[in-house]
């Protein structure tokens, strides 16, 4: 049943986009995920 779940986040809520996109921020643009960008 875990399997599924697995699935779910990685392909229905494309998980795996988040964390390329987290990857980049992180390790290119040296920013953090923590804080917003730009102020407030």
């Amino acid at each position: 049943m875990n399997i599924f779940g697995w699935l779910n986040a990685q392909l229905l809520k494309m998980k795996w986009l988040w964390d390329l996109v987290e990857l980049l921020v992180i390790r290119v643009f040296k920013l953090s995920m923590d804080s917003r960008i730009g102020g407030r």
